[in-house]
């Protein structure tokens, strides 16, 4: 297998998760048909209106993953365990090999808090990814082994499709400009009139620019920035009123942006490609789209039939040719055809202008829908409810007693995701299990159920001689929060292994006692920077004045991370006692040092550090600058 095939799938572990890709699925889907109903309740009002519930349709759709990553969540258990298979399948392979790359496997390089291994988002992990990768390659080796693991290529083939749509539709508009920079200025004197009397004549269309070109059939709007009037030769034929009607019908796509709205369509429709009612929003959009240019034309006193005629006409330029390209708005496609018509001569249509009124309430409307839909969480719901003497339970305590290695680490993984009390006895039994990884995998179940009964063992598993075993006990204690396990966890911090003593960090961080801040604090002296780092970590949430001392005394740390770090939190912490010292730092030799001072400044909100901002105005580095024009505006709204 390639390298490049390789970073696709480290990609696809740490941003392609089935789950997610089937939440967005489904919920982009009934935002579209929320559209549609919505859409044909509304069917006899204006085609301007029902053109702006399909924008707010396809616009919802780019919203929504950005209003679920900032909501809170709600949880629905409704998706099949089936689902999360590939998780155990992942951490099957992390168990395989950790006696070969127990740090890298661990992920030891990460940023903290990185105890989350062997949860739902431990792919994060590059270590964890890479490992798994090598495997994957015998894994998928064969059509069955593809087969089997089809959930891995799901992110892969919607990846694919939305790089090719996007390619596609870049061709089109490069294409586009091609034929806008050969095409010839207007030299008719019919359309310089009407252009003047009915574009001249509106301030917000004084940059729009009409040509003739003879790779144009029929007329249309193009132009990244400003609107572009492309017209077929033939155009030079038409009579007065006929340039009228077609200038009309294309001033009122440039009114709304329509050339820009129809691109926005197409990279929304390249990122959902899978669904099939984004293409079918897409091309409503269109033709409402269209209906609307239509009847700001009936508007001006044009006459239904005379419009009608003259836009077959048109039409018929583009008989045997192709159509035209996306990106541009063409004014009269053979696909919409026989809708426009029959709306340009129906009686009844309704042809006003959408009120600001109608806006407003229909996107509150949507709104509420959209963010109803980005709080609901699908999630994989448990198979059966364990119960205490239940058969399951039964069945999976036996494989931890008696199976083989990766089957006891599969039964440990089960009952610590099941989250059952009553497995805690067998897991306890099985924590001087032969096989290291089995009791890894059985620390973190403990880790995972949180029974204040597993801490005695726990703490006598400390001593444990495999360090990634040492490392989940340890992240396991920190999980379950009990105070009687802080001298464990202090005399972890001073283990050997630096991964063990980041842990151990970390896990006194989570015990929230004066005692455990203490034995941070000796971390803080570590010789493995990413402990110190953790150290610092920990007691930016603590803030007290004597804890603000400590960090000050980090930002003449010789590591420029660690000063970086003691700054960020020095900003956290919010007292004006550190400024001073923040000031000296603003002037560090490294810049993520000088951002994260700068950055500390505009938090704390003291007049005293203004002007060492203003001075980082001219540093060198623009992310600096940048930081420092934000934190000049926050010491004067705090001063």
């Amino acid at each position: 297998m390639s390298k490049s095939i390789e970073q696709i799938l480290i990609w696809v572990y740490q941003f392609g998760d089935l789950t997610t890709l089937i939440n967005l699925t489904l919920k982009g889907t009934a935002i579209l048909l929320f559209v549609l109903a919505f859409n044909r309740l509304i069917r006899r009002q204006s085609a301007s209106f029902r053109y702006w519930i399909w924008l707010l349709g396809l616009a919802s759709l780019m919203v929504i993953p950005l209003l679920g990553e900032l909501m809170p969540h709600k949880e629905l258990d409704v998706l099949s365990p089936a689902f999360d298979s590939r998780y155990f399948e992942m951490r099957q392979d992390i168990l395989e090999g950790i006696d070969e790359r127990p740090e890298e496997v661990l992920g030891f390089n990460e940023s903290p808090p990185v105890l989350h291994l062997l949860e739902r988002s431990y792919f994060q992990s590059l270590g964890t990814v890479y490992n798994h990768v090598t495997r994957v390659k015998e894994k998928l080796a064969g059509v069955r082994g593809v087969l089997r693991f089809w959930p891995v290529w799901i992110p892969v083939i919607w990846f694919a499709g939305f790089v090719f749509l996007s390619c596609r539709l870049v061709c089109r508009l490069l294409a586009i400009e091609s034929i806008i920079r050969r095409a010839r200025p207007v030299n008719d004197p019919d359309w310089k009139h009407l252009i003047l009397r009915y574009v001249g004549r509106n301030k917000r269309l004084f940059t729009l620019h009409v040509r003739f070109s003879n790779q144009v059939h029929i007329p249309a709007v193009s132009g990244f920035l400003n609107p572009v009037l492309l017209l077929p030769e033939a155009s030079r034929l038409w009579s007065y009123g006929e340039k009228k009607m077609v200038l009309l019908h294309e001033m009122a796509h440039i009114r709304r942006g329509d050339h820009w709205v129809n691109n926005a369509a197409q990279v929304v429709c390249a990122a959902w490609w899978p669904i099939p009612l984004v293409w079918t929003a897409a091309h409503r959009l269109r033709l409402e789209q269209e209906k609307a240019c239509d009847d700001a034309v009936l508007r001006e006193r044009t006459a239904g039939w005379k419009y009608a005629s003259f836009l077959l006409d048109v039409a018929s330029l583009l008989s045997g040719k192709k159509r035209v390209k996306q990106g541009a708005v063409g004014m009269a496609s053979q696909r919409e055809l026989r809708d426009r018509l029959n709306h340009i001569l129906s009686g009844t249509a309704r042809r006003r202008l959408l009120t600001r009124k109608w806006t407003m309430v229909t996107g509150c409307i949507l709104s509420i829908v959209v963010i109803s839909l980005a709080v609901m969480t699908l999630h994989v719901r448990k198979s059966v409810s364990l119960e205490r003497n239940s058969p399951e339970l039964s069945g999976w305590i036996r494989i931890l007693e008696e199976g083989e290695p990766d089957e006891r680490a599969k039964a440990a993984w089960a009952l610590g995701d099941y989250e059952e009390p009553a497995a805690v006895p067998a897991l306890i039994r099985a924590l001087e299990d032969k096989d290291a990884g089995v009791r890894s995998m059985v620390a973190w179940a403990l880790g995972e159920i949180k029974d204040r009964a597993a801490v005695e063992p726990l703490i006598r598993a400390v001593a444990d001689p495999h360090t990634y075993t040492r490392e989940m006990i340890v992240k396991s204690l920190g999980e379950i929060g009990d105070t009687n396990a802080m001298e464990a966890l202090i005399s972890a911090s001073l283990d050997d292994t630096p991964a063990v003593r980041y842990a151990a960090v970390w896990a006194l961080g989570e015990m929230h006692k004066k005692k455990a801040y203490e034995a941070v604090c000796t971390a803080l002296s570590d010789h493995d920077n990413k402990v110190r780092e953790m150290a610092i970590h920990v007691m930016e949430e603590v803030g007290t004045p004597d804890v603000v001392e400590i960090l000050i005394s980090m930002l003449k740390d010789s590591v420029p991370e660690i000063r970086e770090r003691a700054a960020y939190a020095l900003g956290r912490c919010g007292n004006r006692s550190a400024v001073e010292s923040l000031i000296i730092v603003s002037e560090d030799t490294s810049a993520p040092v000088r951002i994260e001072a700068v950055r500390a400044l505009g938090r704390i909100g003291d007049y005293k550090g203004l002007e060492a901002v203003m001075a980082r105005l001219q540093d060198a580095e623009p992310e600096v600058r940048a930081i420092a024009v934000w934190a000049m505006d926050e010491i004067r709204m705090g001063s």
